[in-house]
């Protein structure tokens, strides 16, 4: 267990557009041009995606956890991949295609920060300016840093809280990775499934009924606002259908297990 703020640098408010922006005191906005011509759409098909698709098969396993020696050895399919984000046309998918490439595109993108610091435990022991708030990723012909992506793009444009369960950011707390890239005519299910995973694992889920104590995943407390007022009620009727033995309407003592932030490698 490392030892880390209650909300870690990665946690941002819910709040619309440039409100965000404004609120959070940033003098550089979400996207940054980079010098890119704009090419199709990558298609779930795609030689790059397909490579992707079938690495994320390789190196994941059962648990969500990754073989990150592997990527470190090898790093062509992954490369690939994250070069075909660059000049991707977000604004000709539709919806489901475009929220599955963001999220391919933050996981995609923290496999390989992961990979060029081959000797951390956790990801807090790369350096902050080099972590989440840098402005370092390709996409779409702009410029991103994985803060920005998820905090300012992903979360801004897409009322889908379950992309909590999607983002990986590269810890044992973190939802599982996938062995799989998300596709836009299997998002809800993959999203689903992913719902499903943390809220029946004790990982992510504990309920002591003796007790009326429900334990949730920090990931609850950072992102409340986005699950939808944000409050006890509302986070619990979110859980509620995954936790045997409470119903929706019933009031536990809402608690946070704790996040270990060690590295998911195998």
């Amino acid at each position: 267990m490392f030892d880390t703020p209650a909300k870690p640098s990665r946690w941002w408010p819910r709040l619309g557009g440039v409100a965000l922006i404004a609120a959070a005191g940033i003098a550089t906005v979400a996207w940054i041009d980079a010098a890119a011509e704009p090419t199709p759409t990558i298609h779930s098909n795609s030689d790059a995606f397909a490579g992707y698709d079938n690495l994320l098969g390789e190196l994941v396993d059962a648990d969500g956890l990754v073989d990150y020696d592997a990527i470190i050895t090898d790093p062509t399919r992954l490369d690939a991949f994250i070069a075909s984000l660059a000049t991707v046309d977000l604004d000709a998918m539709s919806e489901d295609a475009k929220l599955a490439t963001l999220i391919n595109a933050y996981n995609a993108f923290t496999l390989r920060l992961i990979a060029d610091f081959p000797d951390v435990d956790s990801i807090f022991d790369i350096p902050e300016d080099k972590r989440w708030i840098h402005a370092r990723w390709h996409l779409a012909g702009k410029t991103v840093s994985l803060d920005a992506l998820e905090h300012q793009i992903i979360r801004v444009q897409f009322a889908e809280p379950r992309i909590h369960w999607a983002v990986v950011c590269a810890a044992i707390s973190c939802p599982p990775l996938r062995p799989e890239a998300y596709v836009a005519d299997r998002l809800d299910e993959q999203l689903a499934d992913q719902e499903r995973i943390v809220h029946t694992s004790p990982k992510w889920q504990q309920y002591d009924d003796a007790g009326n104590v429900l334990k949730l995943t920090p990931l609850y407390d950072w992102y409340g606002e986005d699950f939808g007022d944000g409050s006890a009620a509302s986070i619990i009727a979110n859980a509620a259908p995954y936790v045997d033995g409470l119903n929706a309407d019933d009031t536990p003592t809402l608690d946070w297990l704790p996040y270990d932030w060690s590295l998911n490698k195998q």
